[in-house]
């Protein structure tokens, strides 16, 4: 397993860089899911860093976690995005007693055993969505040359 306490940390870097880069121009041309990349950082214990050590994770410190997503982001960024989601949902999930400890468990052991991916839904409706736009009813402000919102 991946470790960052580990003397070969700085090997395991590199190696992780040129791993993600080999897909990056077939990814950017097909805009398809970074699967593959996904199942190499699952298959190497990369999705469980930030799982504390007391649910079986690393524990990686903030530093080393930025490493490796520096590293991913050399290769690919699509796929560092979503493992930086993946290791600041666990580092929160760590600090919030609002989860009920069995259900933080259940997460933390999939992503140790399983590689299990967690993420977060974006609702807003005032704002409309990232990927949509603004919401119906919604126009740009032709005072301010089209930006702004304002309600019809």
């Amino acid at each position: 397993m991946i470790h960052p306490e580990r003397d070969d940390w700085a090997r395991q870097l590199t190696a992780l860089r040129q791993q993600m880069a080999e897909q990056a121009a077939s990814l950017d041309a097909s805009g398809e899911f970074p699967w593959r990349n996904i199942d190499h950082l699952r298959a190497g214990g990369w999705l469980s860093l930030a799982v504390p050590p007391s649910c079986g994770g690393a524990g990686a410190s903030l530093a080393q976690l930025q490493q490796v997503i520096a590293a991913i982001a050399w290769g690919e960024p699509a796929t560092a995005l979503i493992v930086c989601m993946q290791y600041l949902h666990h580092l929160r999930l760590a600090e919030n007693d609002a989860w009920h400890a069995p259900l933080r468990q259940q997460v933390f052991h999939d992503a140790v055993e399983h590689g299990g991916l967690i993420n977060s839904l974006r609702v807003e409706p005032e704002l409309g969505l990232p990927g949509a736009g603004r919401p119906a009813g919604h126009r740009g402000d032709p005072s301010r040359g089209g930006l702004g919102h304002q309600r019809p």
